[in-house]
């Protein structure tokens, strides 16, 4: 693919789960998104930090934005000694039906995966602080994608404070990378950010720490819910119709699939 070409995007993005996650994911009309200080050591992070750094360094080299090299400077060793922004992400995949997914996201029990529209989960992160885009993987090469968009954001930004506006910008670009290693995924995410813990936080238990999180939904209480798959397990048959007439009794009528991954892999 060239860089000229941008790429194609996915009409639908998939959140593997297992059924009390559908459960409470359709009951409650919200995606929770967690706070990734809490999911991703902190060398994820500064791997974030590290490829967004290479890719802004990519459009400063030209003179007309040569300026912004020293704020960025800056706004990097702020960011590495602690300072970021209050950060939430729920995670999506291009693919419905990846056994790596099942494994990792059927907690044991029964896994499906549920299909949102791309377009509609764009909807739900219209809110400032707010965006919906793929995870860029391994050293940052000059994607068309990422490298329009922060030429356009660079070219916007107010000289009267320029460290302010980098970090913004710099801060909003690190959960969007990830090491070369987890290319597999073809994860999205759904990122929310607050400058401070926002009043609508929410906290949960999840093994050794307590776990905050956003909940993301639609003022009318509906999610953009497209199909379901019901991944590997002993009698998909049964699965799939108690989804089915779940769903259904919820006002979703969508197309429920099986997966063609084998139970014993």
């Amino acid at each position: 693919m060239s860089e000229t070409t941008p790429p194609k995007l996915p009409g639908w993005l998939s959140h593997y789960t297992d059924l009390p996650g559908l459960i409470g994911i359709v009951d409650q009309g919200v995606i929770r998104a967690s706070n990734v200080a809490y999911l991703n050591d902190r060398e994820e992070l500064l791997h974030g930090v590290r490829c967004a750094r290479k890719a802004l360094d990519r459009i400063v080299g030209s003179s007309r934005l040569a300026g912004w090299a020293e704020p960025i400077e800056t706004v990097v060793a702020q960011i590495e000694s602690g300072r970021m922004p209050d950060t939430y992400a729920a995670c999506f995949c291009e693919k419905a039906d990846l056994l790596s997914q099942w494994r990792g996201y059927g907690g044991g029990e029964q896994g499906v995966a549920i299909q949102f529209s791309r377009a509609g989960l764009e909807e739900l992160a219209g809110a400032k602080g707010r965006y919906l885009a793929p995870v860029e993987y391994g050293v940052v090469t000059a994607r068309s994608r990422i490298n329009a968009e922060l030429k356009v954001r660079l070219a916007e930004l107010s000289d009267e404070a320029p460290e302010g506006e980098v970090y913004h910008l710099l801060s909003a670009l690190i959960p969007r990378f990830k090491h070369i290693g987890f290319k597999g995924e073809l994860e999205w995410r759904l990122v929310a950010q607050h400058e401070t813990l926002h009043e609508a936080v929410k906290f949960r238990a999840r093994r050794n720490v307590i776990l905050p999180y956003l909940e993301i939904g639609g003022q009318d209480g509906r999610l953009p819910i497209r199909a379901v798959k019901i991944g590997p397990g002993p009698d998909v048959e049964l699965t799939r119709k108690s989804v089915k007439q779940y769903l259904e009794r919820k006002g979703y009528e969508v197309r429920i699939d099986i997966s063609n991954v084998p139970f014993r892999t």
